[in-house]
């Protein structure tokens, strides 16, 4: 079956044009109706990038109608979320979570999810009926050059530090419908890490910056839980340890948020928000901080050690069925955690926690060679896809799963 072919186009352009015909949308009166009339732009031949007002191309691109849709909010219980969410507010469901995902089921020719982000660094990407991912800013607005049932897979590309994104609201067209959601898949792992995770550097080092050059989505936790068929969640902040952080000088103290209170919040940029274990249930929670702790001044071991027990006891705290697996953290040079994680896994695996397993990735020598590096410390999408292929065997004969 041939795949649908759709493109996105700026909200801006889409309430400038609602405004020209003398109509403006609902949701930008903070108000619901359904249906009502607003400018959208002609369905794309294939995925593009918009280009702006006044510029060759423009005309082609978002040339638009004016036509019919209804609202839907992001609290419908038909569309399934993963990850952490905040869902305090019925009109705007809030993460700030690399690689947290939602999808939904529906009909018509039109669809429209509405993001607002509080910083402008902030990726988004987006899959509909199985075709390749679009990496996106601002809205999603998609029309399609057909009727009938789709599926939309709408998945954050940057980690915590880009902001909180609010979903206030998805569009449909006005014949179009939510339908019941897909069965989620049994499978559940949760990844917990630092900028290794957050897929830092995942798309290369000289292209457009730090969090422009990242991949949340394509980091080796999503990677290892799709190799699986699983649901994942990702609890990743660059530069975070367990207890030191790059760049975080012993004189200052411990006074940065380290990755025990970080595991501990829904929202990482907001320290009142609890995470208190509510949604995915992961059957195997991966752990990956420990890298960054040998970066700058060294704590003594015991402080490392306690720092990593504390993380595991959260952890096992607000999951005390999971399957935990240590890894030694990626990046070779930061070995000297090795000998220090697994003595804190022997120990509490002799205190009586059997579902608790310490992963050596290195061994003997890198796992990665050099050229899976970025800039010898952050994998590219070639070096995550490999530790994926062999973390994605290392749970299946844990969990027997085959």
């Amino acid at each position: 079956m041939q795949k649908n072919k759709w493109g996105h186009c700026s909200l801006q352009l889409v309430l400038c044009l609602a405004l020209l015909c003398g109509t403006v949308p609902a949701w930008a009166q903070n108000a619901v109706a359904a249906p009502i009339r607003v400018a959208v732009p002609a369905p794309a031949g294939g995925q593009v990038t918009k280009p702006g007002p006044g510029k060759p191309g423009w005309e082609e691109v978002c040339r638009p109608e004016i036509r019919a849709v209804r609202q839907v909010a992001p609290s419908d219980k038909k569309i399934a979320y993963f990850g952490r969410w905040d869902k305090k507010d019925a009109h705007a469901y809030r993460t700030d979570r690399g690689a947290a995902y939602l999808k939904f089921n529906f009909t018509g020719d039109y669809v429209a999810v509405h993001l607002q982000n509080s910083g402008a660094k902030i990726w988004w990407r987006s899959s509909i009926d199985g075709d390749a991912w679009q990496r996106f800013q601002g809205d999603l607005v998609a029309p399609l050059t057909r009727k009938g049932k789709h599926t939309l897979a709408l998945e954050r590309d940057t980690e915590t530090a880009g902001g909180v994104t609010s979903i206030t609201g998805i569009t449909l067209a006005a014949e179009g419908n939510l339908l019941p959601p897909s069965k989620p898949a049994r499978r559940r792992l949760e990844f917990v890490g630092d900028s290794i995770l957050a897929g830092a550097f995942a798309l290369g080092t000289d292209t457009y910056g730090y969090l422009l050059n990242e991949s949340s989505a394509q980091s080796f936790g999503p990677l290892t839980a799709r190799k699986l068929g699983a649901e994942y969640s990702v609890v990743a902040t660059s530069g975070e340890g367990v207890v030191h952080n790059y760049r975080e000088s012993a004189a200052k103290g411990r006074s940065f948020t380290h990755s025990s209170e970080d595991y501990a919040r829904l929202l990482w940029g907001e320290p009142g928000s609890r995470f208190t274990g509510q949604g995915l249930k992961p059957q195997v929670i991966v752990l990956n901080p420990g890298a960054n702790d040998f970066t700058g001044p060294v704590y003594p071991a015991e402080d490392f050690e306690e720092g990593y027990r504390k993380l595991i006891l959260q952890v096992r705290h607000l999951n005390p069925k999971a399957y935990i697996l240590c890894l030694e953290p990626v990046p070779f040079q930061y070995r000297a955690s090795k000998p220090l994680i697994e003595h804190v896994v022997t120990e509490l695996q002799v205190r009586g926690d059997l579902r608790l397993h310490f992963i050596p990735v290195n061994k003997d020598q890198s796992f990665l060679a050099p050229y899976d590096y970025a800039d010898g410390e952050h994998p590219l999408l070639q070096g995550h896809e490999r530790l994926a292929h062999y973390l994605s065997k290392v749970i299946a004969g844990i969990m027997n799963w085959e």
